[in-house]
């Protein structure tokens, strides 16, 4: 991992701007384009020009709106004013990604709302890359916040606007260098590479996370994918999705990365249906491994004992054959919680009460990405050898 830039941070810390945008990461940067469209429409225009992005000044005249129809930023033909915009009027859309990580379902929904008519689709995006980008591209065009500033520079400002974008610029240059700086290596410690701690101060240890998550996520998928599995990113976290295309003859993993400030930084997870009822996680948060059941049905006490196999071996049967420093340590770290013989003490995540249940241990220092993705890869094995089992 490349050493923290100090000078990036230092830059952040003192900037007047970067603070006030802590307050609503995204909607700060959708406000500030807002502010530019308001200031000088010619030099807005300039912009989109330099990006790539020309809409014809004559076909207008144009009105600009932030969240409109889920929209974050958007242009659209100011037709007829007394009734506000609607979809088929609309010219560009702009989808605004600082705090997360591009998805490319939550992009489909919002081009699937235009049947008519197809405006320009920009991505404008901190994270420079993220998975099934290719695809992306095909309707969105992808602009990162690194062009934006580019952009931003070579256009002319004058008065008030040019102190707020020069100040805009030189933070936003720190910050978008900052998250974008790690080198991937897979070789490389896990507990090391999720540190946040320097960015903690600047209340951006977050995005740091979930970027890093993301990433670990992207490198397990890589290697399941050569196993033969199927990986689905359109999860964001719902569990009746899963169910909705579930088909239990298919090798089929739901895959996530977030962060939750409640459940202990960045985190990542793996899901698989095990019945018409039961899905079995594979999640990883901050320090923490974790082996989950959601239930789609009342719990029933005999579903401990069903699914006792998933707790009582798991990932230390396969560190059981790895003769190496870091797997043992993972085995020493074998404390799941609650979990006194097989009269098993379930924890229940709050949020949906006996739906879930996990137990966890500890992910030990030295372990690396590459072992914790061979944990994960023997973890998905067995799940799914008890699955066809019963099938």
């Amino acid at each position: 991992m490349q050493e923290l830039q100090t000078d990036n941070l230092e830059i952040l810390r003192n900037s007047f701007m970067f603070q006030l945008s802590l307050a609503s990461k995204e909607l700060f940067h959708s406000n500030f384009l807002y502010a530019l469209w308001l200031s000088d429409k010619d030099n807005f225009f300039e912009i989109l020009k330099l990006l790539g992005l020309e809409i014809p000044v004559s076909n207008g005249p144009y009105i600009a709106k932030r969240e409109y129809n889920n929209y974050d930023f958007c242009i659209a033909k100011d037709n007829n004013p007394d009734k506000g915009i609607k979809n088929d009027n609309i010219i560009l859309v702009l989808e605004n990604k600082v705090k997360s990580v591009p998805l490319k379902s939550q992009l489909d929904r919002y081009s699937k709302k235009f049947t008519s008519t197809t405006p320009i689709f920009v991505l404008l995006t901190l994270t420079e890359e993220f998975q099934q980008k290719e695809e992306i591209k095909k309707n969105w065009k992808i602009i990162t916040y690194r062009e934006l500033i580019e952009a931003l520079r070579k256009v002319t400002w004058n008065g008030e606007t040019l102190k707020y974008v020069l100040d805009y610029c030189t933070f936003m240059q720190a910050f978008s260098a900052e998250m974008n700086s790690r080198v991937f290596n897979p070789d490389g410690e896990y507990k090391s590479y999720i540190n946040s701690n320097r960015y903690k101060a600047l209340r951006i240890h977050d995005i740091y996370e979930k970027i890093g998550m993301f990433q670990i996520l992207e490198y397990v998928c890589k290697d399941l994918k050569k196993d033969g599995y199927n990986i689905d990113w359109s999860l964001e976290g719902k569990t009746k999705y899963i169910f909705k295309q579930n088909n239990l003859k298919d090798k089929e993993i739901f895959v996530n990365s977030d962060y939750t400030s409640t459940g202990g930084g960045g985190l990542l997870e793996l899901k698989i249906p095990f019945d018409n009822n039961t899905i079995l996680v594979i999640q990883v948060q901050g320090l923490s491994y974790r082996h989950c059941i959601e239930y789609n049905a009342d719990f029933k006490e005999e579903f401990k004992d069903t699914f006792m196999w998933f707790f009582d071996t798991g990932s230390t049967e396969y560190i059981d054959g790895k003769d190496d420093e870091n797997f043992n340590q993972f085995k020493k770290n074998k404390k799941w919680i609650y979990f006194p013989k097989r009269e098993v003490k379930w924890v229940n995540f709050k949020k949906f009460g006996d739906k879930f249940l996990y137990q966890e241990l500890i992910i030990p220092d030295k372990l690396t990405i590459k072992d914790l993705s061979e944990i994960i890869s023997r973890d998905i094995e067995l799940i799914f050898k008890n699955r066809q089992e019963q099938l």
